[in-house]
C-alpha cells in the first residue's frame, strides 16, 4: 500500500526537478535579446529621453495648489481631461498611425512637449491671464495634456519593440521595457528637485520657477541628436 504513494513522490520529484529546469532555459532568451544592438540602443535610447528631462511636476503641483491657492478638484478634472487625451490619443494611433515609421513618431512627440514647457513658463509669468485666459482654463486643458504627453511615446516604442523581439520573449522584454521607464521617471524625478533647488524655489519664493522651465525645455530636444539609436523600420 505504501509503494505507490513512494512511486508518486518519486514521480512528483523528478517532474518538479524537469519543471525547473525547464524554466530556467527560457531565462536565457531575454539577456539573449538585450544584447541585440537594435534593442538594446532603442530601450536606452527611450529611457534616457524620460531621465533626462528634470521632472517639475511636484513643483508645479505645489506652486498652483499653495501659491495660486487653486482648488484639488480643478487639478483633479485637468487629470480627467489628461487620461481622456491619452484615450482618444490610442484611438487615433490605432486607426490612422499604426502605419507612421516608429521612429519619425516617437521623435516628434518630442517637439510638443517642449512647445508646452515654454507654454507653462508663459503661464506661470501671466502672459495668458493678460491675455484673458483664466489660469483654471489653463490648468485643466494645458497641464492636463502636458501629463500625457509624456506617455504617447509608449504606445509607438511597443509596437517597435515586440517587432524587433524575437518570439517567444515579448512578455519579458516588455517587463524590463517598464522597468526602464520607471527607474528613469525616479532620475527624472531627483533631477527636478536639483534643478528646482539650483533656481531657488522654494516653498514661499516662485521666483526661479520660470528660469526652471525654461532650462527644462531645451532637455527634451536633446535626445534628438541620437535619434538614430531607433531603428527605421
Amino acid at each position: 500500500m505504501d509503494r505507490p504513494e513512494k512511486e508518486g513522490d518519486v514521480c512528483g520529484f523528478w517532474r518538479d526537478i524537469s519543471a525547473s529546469i525547464n524554466m530556467k532555459i527560457p531565462l536565457s532568451e531575454p539577456s539573449g535579446v538585450l544584447r541585440k544592438p537594435k534593442i538594446a540602443y532603442s530601450i536606452t535610447w527611450f529611457a534616457a529621453s524620460y531621465a533626462i528631462i528634470p521632472a517639475l511636476n511636484g513643483t508645479m503641483f505645489f506652486y498652483q495648489t499653495h501659491y495660486q491657492k487653486f482648488d484639488s478638484s480643478t487639478l483633479g478634472i485637468s487629470k480627467v481631461f489628461g487620461k481622456e487625451a491619452m484615450l482618444l490619443w490610442s484611438f487615433i494611433y490605432d486607426r490612422h498611425l499604426k502605419s507612421v515609421p516608429p521612429r519619425k513618431l516617437i521623435s516628434a512627440i518630442q517637439v510638443p512637449i517642449a512647445m508646452f514647457m515654454v507654454s507653462d513658463v508663459l503661464f506661470v509669468e501671466g502672459v495668458y491671464r493678460k491675455m484673458g485666459v483664466p489660469d483654471c482654463v489653463y490648468i485643466v486643458i494645458f497641464s492636463g495634456f502636458l501629463d500625457v504627453l509624456f506617455f504617447l511615446k509608449i504606445p509607438p516604442f511597443s509596437v517597435l519593440t515586440v517587432q524587433l523581439c524575437q518570439l517567444g520573449c515579448e512578455g519579458s522584454l516588455m517587463a524590463f521595457l517598464m522597468s526602464a521607464i520607471a527607474l528613469a521617471f525616479i532620475v527624472n524625478g531627483y533631477l527636478g528637485v536639483a534643478l528646482a533647488k539650483f533656481v531657488g524655489v522654494t516653498g514661499n519664493d516662485f521666483s526661479g520657477l520660470p528660469h526652471a522651465l525654461i532650462i527644462q525645455a531645451p532637455c527634451t530636444l536633446v535626445p534628438l541628436y541620437w535619434w538614430s539609436c531607433i531603428p527605421d523600420l
